[in-house]
């Protein structure tokens, strides 16, 4: 299961990355697998517009980033903790000891 990001791309942050590496967005768009029509809309900052936390990751590591945080309007942190919470509460649900991600 993939969960959706309750932050969102800052706009002026991911242009710049782009800039420093050198990508165009169907460039990045064809490096993480979406379509350009999803990074153009994370650089105009389309509300609504959530990325999943893999399309972060991958943003950042086609980016080159250290810390994903640099293209966030805010931190992953409260993230990562609401979506372990939320496996540990399916794996207790399912009864196994597993759980489908």
């Amino acid at each position: 299961m993939r969960h959706m990001l309750t932050t969102a791309i800052d706009p002026e942050r991911l242009r710049a990355a782009m800039t420093r590496k050198g990508l165009s967005a169907t460039q990045l768009a064809d490096a993480i697998g979406v379509t350009k029509a999803t990074i153009y809309s994370y650089m105009q900052g389309r509300r609504g517009k959530r990325p999943s936390f893999h399309t972060i990751m991958a943003l950042a590591k086609a980016l080159d980033l250290d810390d994903p945080g640099e293209i966030l309007t805010s931190s992953l942190s409260s993230f990562v903790t609401n979506d372990a919470n939320a496996c540990q509460g399916e794996r207790q649900e399912d009864g196994y000891g597993l759980a489908s991600h």
